[in-house]
């Protein structure tokens, strides 16, 4: 009895090293994702900046370096040249983490969130991989930071805009009612002065 149940107990460990093995090693797999040169990875990322202007002027300088392009953008003014955006770069695979390590230390990073799958058929025709080489995005979302100098001309500017806007409203409220008073201002002065000449009459 003691020999089969030493058998028994020695398969039972036998098999739950063989699970957590392969347990671990399916794990490894799916880390390995990322590392990978044909794979397909995604990036979503957020920048804090004082000058968004400057931080496309600098990714555009250095796509080059990482077989990079941007594939779409999108910039919005908010006056006085201050403005946020976003920006598409296709990278391919083999440079991904490169650019994204690049970038962390080129800006402050408020967000960041990455994500690697398998190829699949579709991939070809959607532009994910050409000439056996696979392609990645980095989804780069700028926003503007104001220091206190920043935010006190913003508020001038905006004040401005508000003092502008209330001009043209109150602007065609006083030439329609302009008439009106200059007729008032006419009864009263006649008035007054028939009013006069009654009292001058009278002595």
């Amino acid at each position: 009895m003691k020999i089969i149940a030493r058998i028994f107990l020695m398969f039972s460990i036998t098999i739950l090293l063989v699970s957590c093995s392969k347990r671990g090693g399916d794990n490894a797999g799916d880390q390995s994702l990322m590392d990978r040169n044909d794979t397909i990875k995604h990036a979503y990322m957020t920048i804090k900046s004082n000058d968004p202007d400057a931080v496309r002027k600098n990714v555009y300088l250095n796509l080059d370096s990482f077989d990079a392009a941007v594939v779409s953008e999108n910039w919005s003014e908010h006056g006085a040249g201050y403005n946020s955006g976003s920006l598409t770069i296709e990278v391919p695979s083999s440079q991904f983490l490169g650019l994204v390590e690049w970038l962390r230390k080129e800006y402050r990073v408020s967000s960041m969130s990455l994500s690697a799958r398998e190829q699949n058929r579709h991939d070809a025709a959607e532009g994910n991989v050409a000439n056996g080489i696979a392609y990645s995005e980095i989804y780069l979302n700028v926003k503007r930071t104001f220091g206190f100098g920043g935010s006190f001309v913003l508020g001038l500017f905006y004040a401005g805009e508000a003092l502008k806007l209330s001009l043209q409203t109150i602007t065609p409220v006083v030439f329609f009612l302009l008439p009106y008073a200059v007729f008032i201002i006419m009864v009263t002065f006649l008035a007054k002065f028939i009013k006069r000449k009654v009292n001058d009459r009278k002595k």
